[in-house]
């Protein structure tokens, strides 16, 4: 029998191999399930393209791909200011797993701002929580006072 390990770049060069615009979100998911550089190359591409869906699937990936590295911060960070809510919502989300501190200024005023939807300002929130620098824990303590965030999970 072989190992998991043996069996990964097989499944990788099988996934990598799927050329269908049909299947492309399932292939990030699937490349987000096998890991490893050339998986995250992949998904970290998906985010130079003009498709949303894609684009929108690779944060997702990104966001539970908790060993990236520091490659991907930059990658995300222009995320923070995209037009469609949930992508900052995602950004925040990776951007707080990563604990990338430098994203905090812009992540506040995310969830500062009124007129953002409650999930991004949840999403910011949770994000400076992960950040959990003082002055993070002491935005989002006075968001929460403020009623802008209810800091509850979903």
């Amino acid at each position: 029998t072989r190992s998991a390990a043996a069996e990964a770049p097989r499944a990788l060069d099988a996934i990598l191999a799927v050329d269908d615009p049909e299947l492309a979100v399932e292939r990030l998911h699937a490349l987000g399930a096998i890991r490893g550089p050339r998986a995250l190359g992949e998904v970290l591409a998906a985010l130079d393209g003009d498709d949303l869906e894609l684009e929108l699937a690779a944060l997702v990936v990104l966001r539970r791909w908790p060993d990236a590295d520091e490659a991907t911060v930059p990658k995300l960070t222009p995320y923070l200011t995209h037009h469609f809510a949930g992508a900052r919502a995602l950004a925040c989300e990776g951007l707080g797993q990563r604990r990338h501190a430098p994203s905090e200024p812009v992540i506040t005023e995310l969830m500062r701002d009124p007129e953002e939807p409650p999930r991004v300002r949840e999403a910011a929130a949770g994000a400076l929580l992960q950040i959990g620098t003082p002055s993070a824990r002491a935005a989002v303590d006075a968001a929460y006072q403020a009623g802008l965030v209810t800091l509850e999970t979903e």
